[in-house]
């Protein structure tokens, strides 16, 4: 059974998190099987449309 983000932070053990910024680089580090992923607004308006994270563009 996979552990929930609070049951793996309060084990005290590290979590290795990778950066990801678009579906491509999700979908690997989710095939690779990392228990976390992380993700900023830069990273996601700075691929997706080559905009800084200044409020710019929105997903809705």
């Amino acid at each position: 059974m996979t552990k929930t983000l609070l049951e793996q932070l309060e084990s005290g053990d590290f979590i290795t998190a990778p950066g990801v910024f678009d579906m491509i680089s999700t979908l690997i580090a989710t095939r690779m099987n990392f228990p976390a992923l992380y993700v900023t607004g830069y990273g996601i308006s700075a691929s997706y449309m080559g905009l800084p994270d200044a409020g710019l563009m929105t997903f809705t």
